[in-house]
């Protein structure tokens, strides 16, 4: 009785071993299967710019217009599971975004504004390569400041709205470096007696992404 239950012992540690051993060569979830599944995300970008047309014009210099970068932090939620075929294959992520720095310039002049965005829509084409995944996006916020901008009787509080696309190229597993463009609107929307607005800026960004 005592071998046999001796023997019972032994079998118990053998596959209980076996389970740990199994357990740690489990290949950990990537980036790329999180953003398949809905999950959480977060990072930060940094941007510059200028603006191809102003209405009416406020121009920076002969033949310029205003010029801009900022910072920002994210936090992402992948929606859904993956839809769609071939290339179009994707997920759905919404995107909250928090900007405490935005500096425009306009005839040697930094105007500084700062505030968020909260409808930003973005797909993940998660078809693509397993170190690289493009997306494209809307990102809609607002953006205060202590003076009004653009100068002159306009607003201190600006509508924002812009068209993004870019990539994430994984670094690690759970990261990666991001890149993308964005072509960005900016007005008041008529809550100053003027608005002059600048209807098209073109903005390049780089970021960091923990997944």
């Amino acid at each position: 009785m005592r071998s046999w239950g001796a023997r019972r012992l032994l079998l118990s540690l053998v596959c209980l071993t076996c389970a740990i051993v199994a357990c740690a060569q489990e290949a950990p979830r990537t980036a790329l299967d999180l953003l398949r599944d809905p999950s959480w995300n977060y990072g930060f970008q940094a941007y510059g710019g200028t603006a191809t047309k102003s209405t009416p014009p406020i121009p920076d210099g002969p033949g310029r217009y205003p010029s801009s970068w900022g910072a920002e932090f994210h936090l992402g939620r992948v929606l859904t599971g993956e839809h769609g075929e071939g290339w179009r294959r994707g997920t759905l992520e919404w995107d909250f975004t928090v900007i405490p720095v935005v500096e425009y310039y306009v005839n040697g002049h930094h105007y500084y504004m700062g505030g968020l965005e909260a409808v930003s829509p973005r797909w993940n084409f998660t078809r693509m390569d397993r170190r690289v995944v493009p997306f494209i996006g809307f990102d809609g916020g607002m953006l205060f400041g202590p003076n009004k901008f653009p100068p002159g009787n306009t607003a201190q509080a600006n509508f924002t709205a812009a068209l993004e696309a870019g990539t994430h190229f994984f670094t690690k597993g759970r990261q990666s470096f991001d890149t993308s463009i964005r072509l960005h609107h900016f007005s008041n929307a008529e809550t100053g007696q003027y608005n002059p607005g600048i209807p098209l800026s073109i903005q390049l960004m780089v970021g960091y992404t923990w997944f």
